[in-house]
């Protein structure tokens, strides 16, 4: 069969319901990828030892994740506005390790804020980075 047809019966049957999205190549980002890193963390969840053949990285990103919109919830829930969270974002964009540095750099400024909240003090760190003008 050749490659392109392969392609195609796997998207066609993917699509159709024949086999599971979950098990479709996971797209950075997206459910697909949640949904894996998510499986992952329920196999090492409640044990002792974690089992051998564990992504610990994929447990991390689903574990992060979840927490962090936890987090971003229970504050807007407090009435902190929309203004009081703008960010303006460089065109670039920003990387993780960027952003981690952000958080490094703005605690060690500011290390009044050692004790606060976490999802706070990043969401205030990105603001003194990243100031919208106007």
């Amino acid at each position: 069969m050749k490659a392109w047809m392969a392609v195609a019966l796997i998207g066609a049957m993917t699509t159709s319901g024949v086999i599971p999205l979950a098990l479709a190549a996971p797209q950075p980002g997206t459910g697909h990828e949640l949904y894996q890193n998510c499986k992952e963390s329920i196999k090492a969840s409640g044990r002792n030892t974690i089992p051998s053949g564990t992504d610990m990285l994929s447990v991390g990103l689903c574990l992060g994740l979840i927490e962090g919109v936890k987090k971003t919830i229970a504050i807007l829930q407090t009435g902190m506005s929309a203004r009081d969270t703008q960010v303006c974002w460089p065109e670039s964009g920003l990387t993780n390790g960027q952003g981690a540095l952000i958080a490094i750099n703005y605690l060690d400024r500011n290390p009044a804020r050692l004790n606060e909240d976490q999802t706070t003090v990043v969401i205030l760190a990105f603001k003194d980075a990243f100031p919208c003008k106007g």
